[in-house]
């Protein structure tokens, strides 16, 4: 996802390719993404933490790369370059997540789901949802 996010100028050619990349891991990878999820859904360490809160060893450079296509990074720098229109970039980035899990839970029980035009209809949607 790094390299097509990061090839892209615009806030709202980013914010594609983010859901493009997702879409286009989802249909090739189901079964993998599905058992990343339910990985990061259950998890618990010892003291009960969740996935998200353990430390992950990383470079700052890495870091910084990996901030950069965030979902909330992306929305925020639309509006703040005025591309985008005022929203709460937390809002609209859980609305994008959410959605894009719903291509996996959808494809989960029907085969045949088209998660590619999934992916362009949601590139379509939130492209008019930030459209300032």
């Amino acid at each position: 996802m790094l390299p097509l996010v990061e090839a892209e100028t615009t806030a709202a050619g980013k914010l594609a390719a983010h859901i493009r990349a997702h879409a286009s891991y989802i249909a090739t990878h189901r079964s993998h993404q599905l058992a990343l999820t339910e990985i990061a859904s259950n998890y618990r360490s010892k003291t009960g933490g969740r996935l998200q809160d353990l430390s992950v060893d990383l470079s700052p450079d890495q870091l910084t790369a990996l901030a950069e296509i965030e979902l909330e990074t992306i929305i925020t720098n639309g509006v703040i370059s005025g591309e985008f229109r005022s929203l709460d970039a937390n809002f609209m980035a859980l609305a994008v997540r959410s959605a894009i899990g719903g291509a996996l839970l959808r494809s989960t029980v029907d085969p045949d789901f088209d998660v590619h035009a999934y992916g362009e209809s949601l590139v379509t949607t939130f492209g008019l949802a930030t459209r300032h």
